[in-house]
């Protein structure tokens, strides 16, 4: 590493050994804690540095940030990384993937105990970043105690928040939907909100709990524009025909069946859950919503006034603001609310 000036500054110009391999090489050796944050990442690239992350993981934490702009990171990369961290203890080594379509970083981080190494530039964790020339990148070092480390930090940490876990699954999106890149100059964005979308921060509801959940709920609304833009980029919802509403949090899971009073609508219907999601980011109407079905066999009732008396004769609710409310109810309970309401044929 070439100084300028200031002892913590440096320069690598990718030229002879002064090169990235050669500096990551050198660095990482002490370090217990790195982080990564670059857009492409290729076979040939973590050849260079896997069994030196590896070291990295089993005494620290190693965190590897990309992305899919232009297509050009490598399926197989991202698989090789999983590998690695199958390989650690849980914890140890984590990669995602970052939610912004033009996620364009080459940023790397070391820590030790008292000092922090940062390198900025050019190179992206491919061979060619890592070894060879027309790449530069420059390096600082500072004091891992100093305030201009936490600023520096803080920038990787927000966009970490903001990313997405890597599963097997979301590879295997990126991999159906990244084009054939032989002979091709330019590559088009893909369906990142899709693919991200299959990588919840939490396991789905329907894995937290046995069986299905009957429930009483409500539409009050309509969804504003920005809520259905999110909806129709990160699923296939409208594609498959769902239709959707906002839940709040993440209550229900795939089969729960819901007496579902549209007031919007003004039509109550038997619904059964066939998706849920969470959105990437918070729309204004919340971030939890759960795609359903008229049950097959049942039909809507128009909410009336009759209604509204024969809902009150039964108990089911006092005041029309009772309906807004969300129920859980038992199996025969929810049963007894279909069967007066006259949602089965």
């Amino acid at each position: 590493m070439a100084t300028i000036g200031a002892k913590n500054i440096g320069v690598i110009e990718n030229a002879g050994p002064n090169n990235l391999k050669a500096f990551i090489k050198d660095t990482i050796k002490a370090a217990n804690k790195v982080d990564i944050g670059v857009a492409f990442i290729t076979v040939g690239g973590l050849e260079h540095v896997s069994r030196w992350l590896k070291k990295a993981g089993s005494r620290g934490t190693v965190r590897v940030l990309t992305g899919f702009y232009q297509c050009f990171t490598e399926p197989a990369a991202l698989r090789k990384l999983l590998e690695l961290k199958s390989q650690l203890k849980s914890g140890r080594f984590e990669v995602r993937v970052s939610t912004d379509k033009r996620f364009h970083w080459k940023a790397y981080f070391f820590f030790t105990p008292s000092t922090a190494t940062i390198a900025i530039g050019s190179s992206n964790l491919t061979n060619e970043g890592l070894k060879s020339s027309g790449e530069i990148n420059f390096t600082l070092r500072l004091p891992r105690s100093a305030p201009s480390t936490a600023s520096i930090n803080d920038v990787f940490e927000s966009e970490w928040a903001r990313a997405a876990p890597l599963t097997t699954r979301v590879i295997t999106l990126y991999e159906q939907a990244r084009p054939d890149r032989a002979g091709r100059s330019v590559r088009p964005l893909i369906p990142l909100s899709k693919i991200l979308a299959s990588a919840p921060a939490s396991a789905p509801p329907d894995q937290r709990r046995n069986g299905r959940v009957f429930w009483r709920d409500a539409i009050t609304g309509y969804a504003d524009d920005e809520t259905e833009q999110a909806i129709y980029e990160e699923t296939d919802w409208d594609e498959k025909g769902y239709q959707w509403f906002s839940t709040g949090n993440s209550v229900y899971g795939p089969k729960d069946r819901i007496v579902l009073f549209d007031t919007a609508s003004g039509y109550v219907e038997l619904a059964e859950v066939v998706r849920t999601t969470q959105t990437i980011r918070r729309t204004l109407c919340g971030r939890h919503f759960a795609a359903y079905q008229r049950l097959r066999g049942s039909h809507r009732r128009r909410i009336n006034r009759r209604l509204w008396a024969k809902l009150r004769q039964h108990g089911t609710i006092r005041t029309r603001h009772d309906v807004t409310r969300r129920g859980k109810l038992s199996e025969a309970r929810f049963a007894e609310l279909v069967d007066f309401l006259g949602l089965i044929r």
